[in-house]
């Protein structure tokens, strides 16, 4: 049974989207790209699937539920934002240079080979929080532009981005989609 999604805002934050290099994995450009101020607040969508094992046969009364599914998105709304920063927002894109640098959205491409990591830090007084028991790491996410902008001169112009959260290693049984309270997240090896 799919639930609504629970909506969190977690107020104004800091985004620093950090890309790796696809042969290396190192991170590029190192400590990540941080993107422009976010206006109005950042919010974190659950949505959680279950399978239900029902104690009587016509009902609906539940004895058991399982987790089958689930998903998170992060919504960031930015302003000031460059050309460099808009094509980093775009999961997969190609610079064909030969052609005056015009930007390919290859269609068909797997979005999450090579994903960025998203880090959130509050912005706390008109500062950006260090303190990492205040941050939210996101292993791998997978940036969805929705630039649905009215260019006017009585409105702001406001590039909304949701992030959809990947687990971070599903093949070998690693589910983890979020770190609260840390600035990264680094498994054990062999987990």
């Amino acid at each position: 049974m799919a639930k609504k999604g629970i909506p969190l805002n977690v107020g104004p934050m800091q985004a620093i989207l950090i890309e790796y290099d696809p042969i290396t994995g190192q991170e590029t450009p190192p400590g990540g790209t941080e993107m422009p101020p976010t206006e109005g607040g950042t919010t974190l969508t659950f949505n959680f699937e279950t399978l239900d094992s029902t104690a009587d046969q016509t009902g609906s009364f539940a004895r058991a539920s399982y987790f089958v599914g689930g998903e998170a998105t992060i919504t960031c709304n930015f302003t000031e934002i460059g050309l460099e920063d808009v094509l980093k927002l775009f999961p997969v894109y190609e610079i064909d240079e030969s052609g005056g640098g015009v930007v390919k959205i290859p269609i068909g491409a797997d979005v999450t080979f090579n994903p960025p990591s998203l880090l959130l830090r509050p912005i706390i007084e008109g500062e950006v929080s260090t303190d990492d028991d205040l941050a939210i790491y996101a292993p791998c996410v997978t940036p969805i532009p929705n630039f649905d902008t009215e260019f006017s001169l009585k409105t702001q112009r406001i590039w909304t981005v949701d992030f959809k959260v990947l687990p971070y290693d599903p093949v070998n049984g690693d589910m983890t989609m979020l770190a609260l309270g840390k600035a990264d997240y680094d498994p054990d090896a062999g987990t």
